[in-house]
């Protein structure tokens, strides 16, 4: 599934479901993984509280190096 939600194009794989896209222009700006297949509606509520979550976390309040960021490269 493919849509258009504030400037953004959101899209559901078909074939694996659990990774959805969030483009704006022709550059990926989010990515993240759901437990099963959304309608449109399920959807846009799961970008919306994504989008809320990036709002409420700015990176200049992290100290790079301190143990509470996680940069992905190590497991936790």
């Amino acid at each position: 599934m493919e849509l258009e939600y504030m400037g953004y194009r959101i899209r559901q794989s078909d074939e694996d479901y659990h990774s959805v896209e969030v483009w704006d222009d022709d550059k990926e700006v989010m990515h993240f993984s759901v437990t099963k297949c959304l309608g449109e509606g399920e959807l846009i509520e799961a970008v919306e509280a994504c989008l809320k979550i990036c709002e409420k976390v700015k990176m200049d309040d992290y100290v790079f190096g301190n143990e509470t960021f996680y940069d992905g490269d190590e497991p936790c």
